[in-house]
């Protein structure tokens, strides 16, 4: 029966609160519409086809047609039927099913507005009807939220589209998780991604107002302003950014450009917290700008409507700096290939535990700094450390924003495309202290292999490095030292281990590397340009290509501590020579119990410590001036915890 005695949850507190300026949302909806519409409407044929691209991703044909059916004038609706019945037999899985049930919901026969065909609405609803006893039995499982988010909509108001009642108790079920979930940890668990969460929003929002069923609209309403008080507590608000760590993040997130994120922001609350917004980086968008899939598909939200809880212009308007959130999710075991498999027979069962990941996020006006103290499932779409800054005090646009990010790479990274997401090929363990972090990686055993990706088991690889980037596609760093030497040109290296100073607008960054294990190599540290970005690269290999053992991987050490202050309180030169005069680390590998050890203590006196398995990605003890690091539920400067709803 789940928890649907007296029919409402006994063990959750709610907590609905009213909605922001709902008439505003209305405008800027319509606002965000219109633009859409001119924009893309001629982009289709009368027959519905896509012209520059007549393999254009289904998904796109739904979201435009939701788009071309509000447009109350009707003169785009036959175009919109007509690319619904193209894709009404195309596609599978949950984002068909949640847009085919958002359609029919608000512009079927039986909607206040209905605007789809009886041929193309029959088409639609009967493949619906199909699928909706199967979408009632997904939960959530501790990754991909947005799919569980996605099913619950489709089972609980498919129920009603498709006279499926019995679809309507799995959607409960599902949304009791989610609850459950948020009752015992910080954040979902696919948190903070600048690409998925805003899916989860909408979903959760669509429920809300399409169901007919008043106990699944009021646990979806809780949930969905639970997750808008997620992101606002990482909003940046002096760069626009929903900043790391990222659960999930694709290029144009770790660059920290426009995304979806911004989509839901600027119609949850409007420009005065959206300095980025659709209006100055999509219509029109920046030149060189990076893209997810060509942007952010705003039809998809800007449709919806969202119900951001009325007190989150309070909390950004009253941000004190320094602004601090630690908060925990929980992710599941990562099995890609638990069963026998021709191309990776030789997998464990379980490549990656589930675990408890802490994040922490540290704010000032010009720049916020996150980390993560374990990887995202498999690593390849986690950002496990991540730096967003002002590069001018005032942002007017995308390129007063910088960004600094890292991934372990198996081989070179000499073409990197802005647009196409870049895979990690490491496993990283961190640890934060306001301004400061440390995190630890090697290269992961195996698991690229089911997906065509380098790997160091059974490729022959010619490079292992760790490469952190920052991308400068329209203004570079001012100033870069490797140790005490600056930087004459783009391309320079050094043979042994040294700090890397950077000074980029408004900030300076050190990256200092930690033991990095020497397995044949012509330079330790490199600093070169890469399409658009400046590669800083700690090297563990570059020699002859060869394959490595799964058991010597883990044991290969790289890392770093990375520290950032503002140029307001701190002089370039003096701050590189007392961070070289005093900077002092230990980093020990016990081959005994296969644990690697590390102590670093920072000019100012704050000492950081991590002793680790990277065998068992087990954690033995994390430490902040010998101390263990805060690990709280939820922890964020200026928001009650008491007040907010599931916890």
């Amino acid at each position: 029966m789940g928890l649907l005695m007296n029919n409402r949850p006994p063990i959750f507190d709610l907590r609905i609160e009213p909605v922001i300026d709902p008439s505003g949302q209305t405008q800027r909806k319509q606002k965000l519409l219109t633009a859409h519409r001119e924009s893309r409407f001629e982009l289709f044929s009368d027959s519905g086809v896509y012209k520059p691209n007549p393999n254009f991703d289904w998904r796109g044909y739904f979201w435009n047609a939701a788009s071309f059916l509000s447009d109350d004038t009707g003169r785009m609706h036959a175009r919109a039927n007509a690319m619904l019945r193209l894709v009404a037999s195309l596609g599978d899985g949950h984002f068909w099913t949640s847009a085919a049930t958002v359609l029919l919901g608000r512009f079927g026969k039986d909607s206040e507005t209905p605007r789809i065909t009886s041929e193309v609405d029959q088409l639609l609803r009967d493949r619906l009807r199909g699928l909706v006893l199967e979408e009632a039995t997904h939960r959530p499982r501790g990754y991909n939220d947005n799919y569980p988010a996605m099913a619950a909509l489709s089972a609980g108001v498919g129920a009603r589209l498709t006279d499926q009642p019995d679809a309507l108790q799995g959607a409960r079920v599902c949304l009791e998780e989610f609850a459950r979930l948020y009752h015992r940890r910080g954040f979902l668990s696919e948190y903070a991604s600048p690409t998925y969460s805003p899916i989860t929003l909408t979903m959760l929002a669509e429920i809300v107002n399409l169901s007919d069923d008043p106990f699944l609209r009021d646990l979806a309403l809780s949930i969905e302003q639970r997750l808008w008080l997620e992101l606002v507590s990482r909003w940046h608000v002096p760069t626009s950014s929903l900043s790391g760590p990222h659960s999930r993040a694709y290029m144009a997130d770790m660059c920290a450009h426009y995304h979806s994120a911004h989509v839901a922001m600027y119609l949850g609350l409007g420009e005065e917290f959206t300095l980025i917004h659709p209006f100055n980086s999509q219509f029109p968008g920046l030149p060189g700008q990076a893209l997810h899939n060509g942007g952010p598909d705003v039809a998809f939200q800007a449709t919806s409507f969202h119900h951001p809880p009325s007190r989150l212009v309070e909390i950004l308007r009253d941000r004190k700096y320094p602004h601090q959130v630690i908060a925990n999710a929980e992710v599941a075991s990562f099995s890609r290939n638990a069963w026998s498999h021709e191309r990776h027979p030789e997998t464990p069962f379980c490549e990656v535990p589930a675990n408890v990941v802490n994040t922490t996020n540290y704010q000032t006006p010009d720049y916020a700094l996150g980390t993560s103290d374990r990887s995202w499932l498999d690593g390849k779409q986690h950002t496990g450390v991540h730096l967003v800054f002002r590069r001018s005090r005032s942002v007017q646009s995308l390129k007063d924003i910088g960004s600094l990010f890292a991934r372990y790479l198996f081989g070179p990274c000499d073409v990197i495309n802005r647009h196409r997401h870049l895979d990690c090929g490491g496993r990283t363990i961190g640890l934060q202290h306001e301004s400061s972090c440390m995190v630890l990686y090697w290269p992961r055993p195996s698991w690229g292999a089911s997906r065509g990706d380098p790997d160091p088991e059974r490729s022959d690889i010619g490079l292992l490095q760790l490469v952190t980037f920052i991308p400068n596609f329209w203004t570079a760093p001012q100033e870069i030292w490797i140790g005490d030497t600056p930087l004459a040109d783009c391309d320079s290296c050094a043979s042994s281990p040294s700090p890397v100073f950077i000074h980029d607008g408004r900030v300076f960054v050190v990256i200092q590397p930690l033991e990095i294990t020497d397995l044949g190599r012509s330079a330790a540290v490199r600093v070169d340009e890469v399409n658009g970005f400046r590669a800083i690269r700690f090297i563990n290999y570059e020699s002859t290509p060869r394959r490595f053992r799964a058991d010597e991987l883990p044991a290969i050490r790289n890392g770093f501590v990375l520290k950032v202050v503002s140029c307001d309180t701190h002089n370039f030169s003096e701050w590189r020579h007392q961070w070289m005069n005093h900077f002092r680390f230990t980093d020990q590998w016990h081959a005994g119990d296969a644990m690697r050890r590390v102590r670093a203590t920072l000019p100012e006196g704050v000492e950081l410590g991590m002793e680790i398995s990277p065998y068992s990605e087990g954690i033995k003890c994390r430490t902040i001036n010998g101390q263990a690091a805060p690990e709280p539920l939820f922890q964020a400067t200026g928001i009650d915890t008491k007040s907010l709803p599931l916890i």
